[in-house]
């Protein structure tokens, strides 16, 4: 029996040499994956953010340059000619579906719609 004891210490004495380096190891490699994981996703956050800003920055353009075309249509026209001039520029550009004109002192206002340019 005294055979046996010393057999069990030296396989436990090899099981330990050969686990603890593959725990630390695998401990190392599992902390490694989660910040290269954490770093993927600040990657992605910082992409996500850059195109929505540029989104937002184009979206931004375009409707400055309709409310720059509105103003410059509604500088060179009558009042009798809005209706006309109106209903072209929202048949031209037919993801608008409206065109607000109100006063400074907000007691005129006059709505244009793309309903009432596709009705005439």
């Amino acid at each position: 029996m005294k055979k046996i004891q010393p057999l069990k210490r030296i396989l436990l004495t090899l099981l330990v040499i050969i686990l603890l380096p593959a725990l630390f190891y695998s401990a190392f490699e599992i902390n490694s994956l989660s910040n290269r994981e954490k770093m993927i996703e600040e990657i992605y956050q910082q992409q996500l953010e850059t195109i929505l800003f540029s989104v937002n920055q184009y979206s931004w353009d375009v409707a400055n340059n309709w409310a720059s075309k509105i103003n410059i249509l509604y500088e060179e026209t009558t009042p009798s000619a809005f209706q006309n001039i109106f209903a072209d520029f929202l048949s031209r550009n037919q993801t608008i579906q409206a065109i607000f004109l109100v006063d400074s002192g907000l007691t005129d206002l006059t709505v244009f719609s793309s309903r009432q340019s596709n009705d005439h």
